[in-house]
């Protein structure tokens, strides 16, 4: 089996109309990837911890990540952060 290329992924975070993950979904990703933790993303964007972890998983199950960190190797493979 080969190696998958993520980058043929990339026009699902581009083009508005194909957006796998929401605009909050997105706000999360990008606090995750400065590597702040879960509470200090909580207060910054003013929501509960718990959905700060629902996003964080439902963003990993969408994509299809194995965790929090792959997920971020993704986003960041396919241009989105």
């Amino acid at each position: 089996m080969g190696k998958t290329n993520w980058s043929n992924l990339s026009f699902w975070f581009k083009d508005s109309k194909r957006d796998l993950l929401s605009t909050r979904e997105k706000e999360v990703l990008l606090l995750i990837a400065e590597d702040l933790d879960t509470k200090e993303i909580a207060q910054r964007l003013f929501i509960s911890v718990n959905t700060v972890g629902n996003h964080r998983s439902n963003m990993i199950d969408r994509l299809g990540a194995r965790d929090t960190t792959a997920l971020v190797q993704l986003a960041k493979m396919t241009g989105m952060i």
